[in-house]
Formats: structure tokens, sequence, C-alpha cells
């Protein structure tokens, strides 16, 4: 997908980068191609050094879901891992997921385990970044996982009542903002069963989504909330 507005740019420059650092041609992960799920930032691209000589970039609209992205990188690791951690570690402070640079609040582990499937906190977990990600455990299921707006409880005068409980999985309650972008039931529940499941085991995903649709199809009807997707849906 070509861009069709101006993105911003982040450099985190190390080892022996080039100074014209837009020379860089490896692309480590890209979500550009995934369907717009939330209200969040603008497009950015992150140029950053992995080791000598293996330095690359990635290119993420905050808009789109991240969740197939992040769990087909995590698949594709193999014995020695440590690339796929420096992707997602970097991914993650790219969006602001950062526990060194402050405390860390029920609100960051929310967004956390809204935009992220739980297989990448179970494989940043068990790698060299553990202390980095152990500070974003589960919140308790009293805590929704607001897909439209990850970062729903950071806003303290937000009120629940701008929700609209979508359904509940694993014991997990995922939920819309009403006044956000409103993606359709199929996309919803796709998105959910992909953060819940990952997608080692393919079959499940697709029947979680398929159990998931008319639930959250009901509940967006009793709302009357209407889907409203910046873009066409891609098929997931």
């Amino acid at each position: 997908m070509k861009l069709k507005q101006p993105y911003d740019e982040i450099v985190h420059w190390g080892y022996d980068m080039p100074d014209d650092y837009r020379e860089i041609e490896d692309c480590f992960l890209s979500n550009l191609e995934a369907p717009v799920v939330r209200y969040a930032g603008r497009t950015f691209k992150s140029y950053y050094a992995v080791e000598w000589c293996y330095f690359g970039y990635h290119i993420i609209d905050p808009t789109r879901s991240l969740a197939r992205m992040v769990a087909r990188c995590v698949e594709k690791a193999g014995i020695s891992p440590w690339p796929q951690c420096d992707f997602l570690h970097m991914l993650m402070r790219d969006l602001g997921f950062n526990p060194f640079g402050g405390r860390v609040t029920l609100a960051d582990r929310a967004a956390f385990w809204t935009m992220f499937p739980g297989v990448m906190y179970d494989f940043l977990a068990d790698s060299y970044v553990s202390e980095f990600v152990r500070f974003y455990p589960k919140p308790d299921h009293s805590v929704f996982r607001v897909i439209n707006n990850p970062f729903f409880y950071r806003d303290a005068h937000a009120s629940e009542k701008r929700l609209v409980v979508l359904a509940e999985t694993d014991g997990v309650p995922f939920a819309l903002d009403r006044t956000k972008v409103v993606p359709t039931p199929r996309l919803l529940a796709y998105e959910i069963a992909v953060l819940i499941h990952g997608l080692h085991d393919e079959g499940l995903v697709r029947s979680v989504r398929d159990s998931l649709i008319p639930v959250i199809a009901e509940a967006m009807s009793d709302c009357k909330l209407t889907p409203k997707p910046r873009d066409p849906v891609r098929r997931g």
C-alpha cells in the first residue's frame, strides 16, 4: 500500500547506521495492509539497528490492526529469536510503552493488552527484554479492552457510559468507544480472536471469530451503533 499522506520519522541511532538513514531498505514490520480498527496517531516510519550491519525500519499506522502482524512476527522467530525481540521491543517503545521512562499505569497495561496479542507478551517475557515487558501484566477482568480506543483509561474524565460492551471471551471483556471509529462485527470478532489466541491454530481463530460475530452484531444493534470503517475491510 502506498502512503497517501506524509508520515512521521523516528530514528534510533546505533551501531554503524548510515548517516543518510533514508537509504535503509529492509522493512522489518509493516501493518499498512491491515484494516483500521482504532482511533490513534499518525503513521510513522522508525529506523533502527538490530546488530552490526543489520539495520532496517518498520512503518506503522497506529489506527490499523497490529495483532496479525505481531503474531506472525512471533511465529517466524527461530532458535535465536533476538531479531524479532528487537523488532517488537522497538515497536512498543515507538508506540509509547516504556516503563523505564516512568511508572506503568493500569491504563498503559490495558492499552498493551488491547493492541498486542497475548502471544507477544509470552514471547517477550521469555526473552532478554523480559525486564521490560514484565511491567505489563494483564489487567484484571474488571477493566474493558476498548478495541477502537486502547488508551481510553488514560483520560481520567472518560465515562464508561461511552462504552458499548461487545463480548466476553476467555473471561476478558471487550468494548467499543461509541465516540470513535466503529469497525464491522466481523473485523472486531477477528481482532479479538487473534488477540486472545494468536495465529498458531488458524482453525481455532476462525471458530472463535465466527462464534463472536453474531454476539458483537447484536450488541452493536441493541445500542444502535452502525459500523463506520475508515476504509474497506480486508479479508482476515
